[in-house]
């Protein structure tokens, strides 16, 4: 019921056109049966010496029409179901990714990115078996099935009742017990498909290091194993198949066989002409033939269901109310002007990520004024991600006040700061495509002036112009054909581009060496002159230049002020000056 109801509402929308695909699919099995039922009368006819062709020529026609119907019908029979199931499962990965894409960045917390991309594309597709295979089959079974009764109940209603109890046994007894034997390796199926998409991806993304730690036998050895046990669950599957194929076969041999032995005695009582009788036994035959695909799609329905658990599973997670500012659009932005802009307030913000658990952010408060650069500091897990996760809309507060340029935070959307900000992490996600498309990531309308203007701010223009297609030069995966810098200063552009009044750099030097780290700081210091930054670092010898330094403990900020003022103080800023001295570097642990 679950895998119906999950089907059905992608397919309501083309309910006429499934309508429509059905009523095909029983015509092309009518047209089927019509073509051998005449053909044994022609045949019959023949046999019998006529005078003249003129009088066969009623099933001559007849032979001609539906061999040319039967192909034309089942033409549009492919076509139509194939085209209501792909719509179908275009408008459920549509569904899909937008009831997933508002559990980010929480998701990727307890479920790995390989597990919800199977998810995605192959549970997806295992539902086409619904429709396809299950549906469409089983409604053009009954139809057929009926038409069946009617066509042999014209001689006998004996004959109908056993010719049609044995294709019920094959239409639907048998392959219900290819169902119930298949269901649990359909289901193992499934997630062994998952378990292997998964390690497969994790071997891929790690294969220098697994090469480089001598493990590469070892994990060999590992997708073997997960390999071959799902090969195991195919081969069972395969198996359950070969059997469910036989039964409804020896149902046709003994429903043809029933049909001679009765219909042979209506012609010796008198009750059917002779030439009726291989036309009648011929429609028999044809009528099974739809029933060759029920026993597979019973068997799948297995996976179906094992697929549509974990579809369900993914789409019904708890998802924490994300609040949004209320501003202008993101089209408004390069009409705002930067010195009015960018204030951002917190009073009083409370986040935990789970309920009972401690807070993560206790009553924190942060002034920023349009322009200034403030650093954020503390020891690892003091909330700085957290803070930077809820200002993002990447998670929402429990309780407090986000002001962001002048527009509180309020009313649920997943675009919570995302006009007025911009953010640039650590380790950034760089796609495989050309520089030009990494940097209209963020708006497809920015001109080529601006892309290179971006490039000059970020001073990686030369180095592009450099490149033998400039532009289109493929950056490799996750920038893999850039260098550190280079790939940082790409990420920087794209950031800049988005003329967002506030920027949040969230520790974008910490996998730079230190001569890209000082060249990479000049860029983005000269770059976002004028808009308001928050630096969140653990490197206290980067921001001694800031106009504020905001320290976090324990979710809250407990000291502010510039370097000068905090070393005076000799607090916890000092503290940790005086730590990451003796460390070097100015590195808090």
């Amino acid at each position: 019921m679950d895998t119906m109801k999950l089907s059905f509402r992608f397919l309501f929308p083309y309910r006429r056109q499934m309508a429509l695909s059905l009523l095909i699919s029983f015509l092309s099995s009518a047209m089927n049966v019509g073509l051998l039922a005449t053909s044994g009368l022609l045949i019959a006819k023949a046999a019998l010496h006529p005078e003249t062709i003129l009088l066969i020529w009623v099933p001559i026609v007849a032979v001609r029409t539906f061999g040319l119907s039967r192909a034309v019908f089942r033409y549009l029979d492919r076509y139509l179901s194939h085209d209501v199931t792909f719509h179908a499962l275009k408008d459920m990965r549509v569904w899909m990714y937008r009831r997933v894409e508002p559990l980010v960045p929480q998701l990727w917390d307890h479920t790995q990115v390989a597990d919800v991309q199977t998810r995605l594309t192959e549970d997806v597709d295992s539902l086409q078996v619904f429709y396809v295979r299950a549906l469409s089959p089983v409604v053009t079974a009954v139809l057929i099935g009926v038409s069946l009764a009617l066509f042999c109940g014209l001689w006998s209603p004996v004959l109908a009742s056993s010719v049609v109890g044995l294709y019920a046994l094959a239409a639907f007894s048998l392959p219900l017990f290819s169902y119930a034997f298949g269901r649990a390796h359909g289901q193992a199926f499934v997630r062994g498909r998952a378990a292997f998409r998964v390690l497969m991806t994790q071997l891929l993304r790690g294969l220098g290091d697994v090469i480089m730690l001598g493990r590469a036998t070892e994990a060999l050895a590992q997708l073997q194993q997960r390999q071959q046990q799902l090969a195991r669950n195919q081969g069972r599957l395969a198996r359950i198949a070969a059997l469910g194929e036989v039964g409804p076969l020896m149902a046709q041999g003994l429903a043809v066989a029933v049909t001679l032995v009765m219909g042979t005695a209506l012609v010796n009582d008198g009750r059917m002409s002779g030439v009726d009788l291989p036309m009648l036994v011929l429609a028999v035959m044809a009528a099974f033939e739809p029933l060759a695909s029920l026993g597979e799609a019973y068997r799948e329905l297995g996976i179906c269901q094992e697929a549509v658990r974990r579809l369900t599973v993914l789409t019904t997670q708890e998802r924490p109310e994300v609040k949004s500012i209320a501003g202008p659009p993101h089209s408004d932005l390069t009409r705002i002007d930067h010195g009015e802009s960018g204030a951002l307030a917190i009073r009083d913000l409370c986040v935990r990520y789970e309920s009972g658990q401690p807070l993560i952010l206790d009553g924190l408060d942060l002034q920023v004024r349009p322009g200034e650069h403030v650093a954020l500091v503390g020891v690892s897990g003091c909330g700085k991600s957290t803070l930077v996760r809820t200002l993002l809309g990447l998670w929402p507060s429990e309780r407090g006040t986000i002001l962001v340029s002048g527009h509180e935070v309020k009313d649920t959307t997943s675009e919570l700061g995302y006009p007025h900000m911009a953010v640039l992490e650590q380790h950034p996600h760089l796609f495989h495509a050309s520089i030009e498309e990494n940097l209209r990531l963020g708006d497809l309308t920015y001109t080529e002036d601006e892309l290179w203007a971006a490039l000059d701010e970020s001073q990686l223009a030369e180095q592009v112009r450099a490149f033998p297609r400039g532009l289109g030069t493929l950056v490799g995966e996750l920038g893999a054909r850039l260098s550190g810098g280079e790939g940082q200063r790409l990420a920087l552009a794209r950031t800049l581009l988005r003329k967002a009044p506030i920027l949040i750099l969230d520790e974008p030097t910490a996998s730079l060496d230190e001569q890209t780290e000082r060249a990479f700081l000049e860029t983005m210091w000269s770059s976002t002159r004028g808009r308001t930054v928050i630096w969140v670092t653990h490197r206290l010898a980067e921001i001694t230049e800031v106009d504020k330094i905001a320290v976090m403990a324990r979710g809250k900020i407990i000291e502010q002020g510039t370097h000068a003022q905090l070393q005076s103080m000799k607090g916890h800023y000092w503290a940790l000056w005086a730590a990451g001295q003796e460390v070097g570097a100015g590195v808090i642990a």
